[in-house]
Order: C-alpha cells, then sequence, then structure tokens
C-alpha cells in the first residue's frame, strides 16, 4: 500500500479490517510485520474495536483476536490521558464520532498521519477542514 509507512495512526475500521482478517486488514498486518508500518492506537479506538468485534465473533472470540495483535508487540497504545483536550475540541468542532477524533487527536498530537478505512459521508463536507485543524495527512484506504 503505497500510502502506509512510517508512524502512522490506525483507526478503529482499519483495526477491525485486521481481525476480521479481510484481504485490506492482511495487507496492512504484513506492512507492519515487515517493519514498514509502526502502528499507534488510542485507548478509545482499543474499546471501539472490543464492542465491534463482540458484535461479530462474540466477546471471547474478539477478546481474543485483540490479544493477539497487541501480544505481537507492534503496537503502541495511547491513553485518552495524552489527547483529551484535543479529543473535546475536535468532537466540539466536528460532527464525528469520539473515535474517530480519538485517532485524529493523536495524529495531531504526535504528527503522524491518520489512516481510515473509507471516506465517511460525515466526513465528505468536513475533511478539508479536518486536515487544517489538525495538521496531519488523513488517509483512506477506500474512497
Amino acid at each position: 500500500m503505497k500510502y502506509i509507512s512510517g508512524d502512522m495512526v490506525l483507526d478503529t475500521s482499519v483495526l477491525i479490517e485486521m481481525i476480521i482478517p479481510s484481504d485490506i486488514g492482511r495487507e496492512i498486518l504484513n506492512e507492519i510485520l515487515s517493519n514498514r508500518l509502526k502502528p499507534h492506537i488510542s485507548e478509545i479506538n482499543l474499546i471501539e474495536l472490543l464492542y465491534v468485534g463482540c458484535r461479530i465473533f462474540g466477546k471471547r472470540g474478539a477478546i481474543e483476536r485483540i490479544n493477539k495483535l497487541l501480544r505481537s508487540g507492534y503496537f503502541t497504545i495511547h491513553y485518552t490521558s495524552e489527547i483529551r483536550e484535543y479529543l473535546a475540541d475536535c468532537k466540539c468542532i466536528f460532527p464525528i464520532s469520539l473515535g474517530d477524533c480519538s485517532a485524529i487527536s493523536l495524529g495531531k498530537i504526535y504528527e503522524y498521519p491518520v489512516l481510515f478505512l473509507k471516506l465517511e459521508k460525515e466526513f465528505v463536507k468536513i475533511i478539508n477542514k479536518l486536515k487544517d485543524w489538525a495538521n496531519i495527512q488523513i488517509e483512506f484506504i477506500i474512497y
């Protein structure tokens, strides 16, 4: 994947692809395992992954899949305390989910690009304002 390299924040949508795993998820995992991608995730995105994974695989299945990812040692988890002010600002300004704001706020603090699975309709009208506010790259695998 041409847009994936170095330190990057992964949104929940990308993490879901990895625990399924879809073709896209496998491709991202390969980038991580080859050390081309250094994934960063927020605690909030991890919580989102757990409840979405629970709906797909049941609680035990979701926990097993998520723990397998985390035990790999490749993922850096960032806690809410690191991003809370930017997270609150993002939610105040933009009509997007707490999880989306969490990923973007993490990217903003560390100046890392953020990767989402697809450009959702709520992003279309505000994507340029979001990029200006965060002053980072916001990438989508599917447009």
